[in-house]
């Protein structure tokens, strides 16, 4: 009799298990991907629209400080950076800034961040583009160019892959709930 009482007590844990489990699937699991995907999303936009807008920024005469490629490993390889330092002063307050252009998220070749530094050397005089209303925001290169789209689009897919979990995984559970109760014939 007690051998029995156990067995019924680990299928009603074993469902219990079961059904946290489903749930945590449906509806916890695909938290991570809506926020993350809407964070990138909302930063990769805001630099969209920074890119846009800075078409039409004011621009200084500044001087390139220091021009290097860096490279930064991780676990899926190397990625290169042109690290092109440039100071700049805007009514007096003198301003130093490394941004290139909206978009700048590194190379996987390096002859590519060798470019950018080579189009930027030490000592260069160049063009800075400041945002007028918070001028430690700078760019060298204004527009939207084809790399400012990454991080909107990587975004939108994590968000797309949550939403797509949360609106279809409950009736793929619903329908595997469905052929568990009917009995095949």
């Amino acid at each position: 009799m007690t051998f029995g009482k156990k067995i019924m007590r680990f299928n009603t844990n074993s469902t219990s298990v079961v059904t946290i489990g489903r749930f945590l699937l449906g509806r916890l699991f695909p938290l991570p991907f809506l926020i993350a995907g809407a964070n990138v999303m909302f930063f990769g936009l805001r630099s969209m629209d920074r890119a846009k807008a800075s078409t039409e920024w004011p621009s200084v005469r500044g001087v390139v400080v220091s021009s290097e490629v860096d490279s930064r490993g991780g676990h899926r390889g190397t990625s290169y950076f042109a690290e092109v330092l440039y100071d700049y002063e805007v009514d007096g307050a003198k301003h130093c800034s490394n941004r290139i252009g909206y978009g700048d998220y590194g190379f996987s070749n390096p002859n590519e961040a060798r470019k950018t530094v080579n189009r930027y050397p030490k000592g260069k005089e160049v063009d800075v583009f400041y945002m007028p209303e918070k001028p430690e925001e700078s760019v060298l290169e204004v527009g939207i160019h084809i790399r400012t789209y990454f991080l909107p689009t990587f975004g939108a897919v994590f968000f797309l892959a949550g939403l797509g979990m949360i609106v279809f995984l409950p009736k793929l559970r619903a329908k595997q709930a469905e052929q568990d109760v009917t009995p095949n014939a």
